[in-house]
């Protein structure tokens, strides 16, 4: 509830970050984090202030980091910016008996070298994006048939 109240009381810059706001995010998390990307000591308090340096809210900051800026960074640093895991991934998942995103420990995903330079976000995020591309293509599908088997299947016949 205070989150919302925030946001609603707040006047906060909306809509897509800009390349100086993704910089200005990455030099303060790097600097908070002591340039080490593989530990997580930002605190709330670190996201409100850069928040509040942009004009955002903290939360939205703190989303675009997990969701955008981590994985491009992890990514790049392992050399694996460019490779698309969504086939290996869904290999995966479906051979290791992985039928919906709740089956899947995404932290432990990332590990296997296979997976090297992904976060669990990165990861979840594209199986996110395939299951909603599955449900487009499919809308007959329940949810309970939108398993990773009918994702596969989408995937691999587009």
């Amino acid at each position: 509830v205070i989150h919302r109240f925030d946001e609603l009381t707040n006047n906060y810059k909306k809509g897509r970050y800009t390349a100086e706001e993704d910089k200005m995010i990455l030099s303060e998390v790097l600097t908070v984090k002591n340039f080490i990307l593989n530990e997580s000591n930002i605190t709330m308090e670190d996201w409100k202030r850069i928040g509040d340096k942009l004009g955002r809210n903290p939360l939205n900051v703190r989303a675009h980091w997990v969701a955008v800026l981590e994985p491009l960074l992890t990514r790049y640093q392992a050399g694996t910016l460019n490779v698309d895991v969504r086939k290996v991934l869904l290999d995966h998942l479906v051979k290791n008996n992985m039928k919906y995103t709740q089956d899947v420990d995404w932290k432990e995903l990332t590990k296997p070298p296979k997976f090297a330079g992904t976060t669990p976000a990165y990861l979840a995020d594209r199986l996110s994006s395939m299951k909603t591309n599955t449900h487009a293509m499919s809308p007959e599908l329940s949810p309970a048939e939108l398993t990773v088997e009918a994702i596969q299947r989408w995937y691999n016949s587009r």
